[in-house]
């Protein structure tokens, strides 16, 4: 009764690596949740995934994995750092990880259909020194109807004048950088 298959001692074992591996899935959950509050509510990008999961899991697994999208079918198991277990990335999350591309994503299959610098090159966006201007110019209209699912912002942009997105009803999701400082009124 005590220390056969299915004794005290080898159930008090199990119930202890339990505890463990809940312990370090509930971890990695809570720097999750502390990164996505520094983030001021947006999704964490990939890079600060890895950077969490590289702190409880090996560093060369965690380089593996490729995780754009969304992860809730992600079923990587990944070794613990102290090498006892192996858990699922989907266990600890299974949020959407924020583009790194700057441009335009087709909302519904998560893949970039234009990148930021088609968008300014064709003349969808204007963009000046980390400015977007407004897009009263020749090509608003097409702008408008062009421009369809999720814009991502790149990283360098710092202001987004009055009128630049006004009448972009097709856009449905917006991505902003950390860098922004000024949205003008009536902008979107």
């Amino acid at each position: 009764m005590l220390t056969g298959d299915n004794g005290i001692l080898q159930r008090a074992g199990e119930a202890k690596e339990k505890t463990e591996e809940a312990q370090i899935i509930e971890e990695a959950r809570m720097d999750i949740l502390a990164k996505i509050a520094e983030n001021k509510g947006k999704d964490i990008t990939e890079k600060q995934l890895k950077d969490i999961l590289q702190k409880y899991f090996d560093s060369s697994e965690v380089d593996e994995l490729d995780m754009q999208g969304n992860l809730a079918e992600l079923t990587d198991k990944l070794t613990t750092t102290d090498g006892k277990y192996k858990i699922k990335v989907s266990d600890i999350y299974s949020g959407n990880i924020q583009p790194i591309e700057p441009g335009l994503y087709d909302q519904e299959k998560g893949t970039l259909t234009m990148t930021w610098d088609d968008l300014v090159r064709n003349g969808l966006i204007i963009e000046e020194n980390g400015i977007v201007k407004n897009g009263s110019n020749v090509n608003a209209d097409v702008s408008r109807n062009k421009l369809e699912g999720k814009l991502v912002f790149p990283s360098n942009i710092t202001k987004i004048e009055s009128g630049s997105f006004m009448g972009y009803q097709k856009l449905t999701e917006i991505i902003l950088p950390n860098g922004l400082n000024t949205i003008s009124a009536r902008s979107f």
